[in-house]
């Protein structure tokens, strides 16, 4: 009788549907979109692994480039255009680690992220638009054209004048027109100082 009722229990174990003992991690997954300047380098550092896959498409023809090792992967280019990047890492265990993102448009970072994960996969979504750096006139050049513009004026003052034969000798003429001379001088003097000024704060 024992045996027949060890046998039954055997039976029922192994007809009970299996449970893992070892629950399974869910795969991390990561969208973020970056805007840069020319040149845009994104590295990506992890947790030591042979297992990493990249994928990149641009939406003109521009030129990119990915470099993947077992502890960081980035990515590199030149151009302006929109990129699609997408980074696939796993491992055969779970894995508790910190994983950082760092973008640096030429040589300046400016963006970092670090993400504390627990997983084996890790699915890295990234839309990266880059664009040409805008340039901002100098205080320099534009003391210039304050200059420019000041002078341009007061030749129109002058035309003006002329036209309408508003001085009546010409030794009157004289005068105006050299305190026009001494007025413009002392005026463009003061706006060189001021933007010279204003560009030494900023």
């Amino acid at each position: 009788m024992r045996p027949v009722i060890l046998l039954m229990l055997l039976v029922c174990l192994l007809t009970i549907p299996s449970i893992g003992y070892a629950a399974e991690t869910v795969p991390f997954t990561f969208t973020h979109e970056i805007n840069s300047y020319i040149e845009t380098r994104i590295i990506i550092s992890y947790s030591f692994t042979q297992n990493v896959t990249s994928d990149a498409y641009a939406a003109g023809q521009s030129v990119w480039q990915v470099n993947v090792d077992p502890l960081k992967t980035s990515f590199t280019t030149s151009a302006a255009d929109h990129f699609t990047w997408q980074l696939q890492i796993s491992y055969s265990m779970t894995v508790n680690q910190d994983l950082t993102i760092a973008v640096f448009s030429g040589d300046e970072a400016v963006d970092s992220m670090t993400l504390h994960l627990k997983t084996d996969h890790i699915l890295l979504n990234f839309d990266i638009s880059v664009t040409e750096q805008p340039e901002y006139p100098t205080a320099e050049e534009l003391a210039d054209k304050s200059v420019e513009a000041f002078s341009n004026e007061l030749y129109e003052v002058v035309a003006e004048m002329r036209r309408n034969n508003s001085i009546s000798s010409q030794n009157t003429w004289a005068q105006w027109l050299l305190i026009l001379i001494v007025f413009s001088g002392w005026a463009i003097n003061i706006i060189r100082r001021h933007i010279k000024s204003g560009g030494e704060e900023s």
